[in-house]
């Protein structure tokens, strides 16, 4: 399948790690794709960066906001601005795998679903130190409001389902406030088992973080699902439970090299 892809990255105050998620993207094996890079509004070196790589590569087009909007509001002007046939999202410090569009794409023809997402690795420092997180082949939306397996940085989706649900500027879980949406609307969704993407966990502040994104999820769930306050609550404890699993099991794995 040699269908343009419009990869779609924000990017803050991103000078430290940019440049390697910028790299992992050029170099994808499917070479028809076009890089958004949606600078928002960085004070540090970021622009200078990007002004360098869009030199280098007609491929990339950076936009700039006016003043700090958030990443949902960035993503919505990326995918505005796209012109490809599917869209694919990465952070700016996250890593793509050389055939990660490659391999999404093959799903999507096979498949013919909405949405394809895939298992990753997480770490903090070292790439080979961390733990890999496997995903589910298929999501609904009972098993979403349990656990937000989908990341982000993993996803490729046709056009029109991003064209058509915009992510959220008001909530802090933008990216799973829309998954609740679209499984809600029946989207269909497909995991890959292959492990084709490397998410950069930052520690600062977890616990102020954690306690934000908790609430921001409840509200979500109560609000996007339908399911009830008393569904809520249980949605809600099932992934607390599920949570302190996954970080107990980065926390050990961190230790040691993979």
């Amino acid at each position: 399948m040699d269908k343009l892809v419009s990869v779609i990255m924000p990017a803050f105050n991103s000078e430290k790690f940019i440049r390697t998620s910028l790299d992992s993207v050029l170099s994808q094996t499917h070479r028809n794709f076009e890089l958004i890079v949606i600078d928002d509004f960085s004070t540090d070196c970021t622009k200078d960066i990007l002004n360098e790589y869009k030199v280098v590569d007609a491929r990339i087009k950076v936009i700039y906001n006016s003043a700090n909007k958030g990443v949902g509001f960035s993503r919505n002007c990326g995918v505005r601005e796209s012109k490809g046939d599917f869209i694919a999202f990465i952070d700016s410090d996250d890593i793509w795998v050389e055939d990660k569009l490659e391999k999404s794409l093959e799903l999507i023809s096979s498949t013919n679903c909405d949405v394809v997402f895939s298992s990753y690795r997480i770490f903090s420092n070292h790439i080979d130190i961390g733990f890999n997180f496997i995903v589910p082949e298929k999501i609904d939306l009972e098993e979403i409001l349990k656990a937000n397996v989908i990341g982000l940085s993993t996803v490729v989706g046709k056009r029109n389902v991003f064209v058509l649900n915009e992510f959220s500027t008001i909530w802090y879980q933008e990216d799973f406030q829309l998954w609740v949406r679209l499984l809600k609307q029946n989207y269909t969704f497909i995991g890959l088992k292959d492990v084709l993407v490397f998410y950069r966990n930052h520690n600062g502040g977890r616990s102020k973080k954690y306690f934000t994104v908790l609430v921001d999820r409840f509200r979500i769930t109560l609000i996007e699902s339908g399911v009830g306050f008393t569904n809520t609550l249980y949605y809600t404890l099932v992934h607390i439970v599920r949570g302190v699993k996954k970080h107990l099991r980065s926390y050990f794995h961190g230790k040691r090299r993979l």
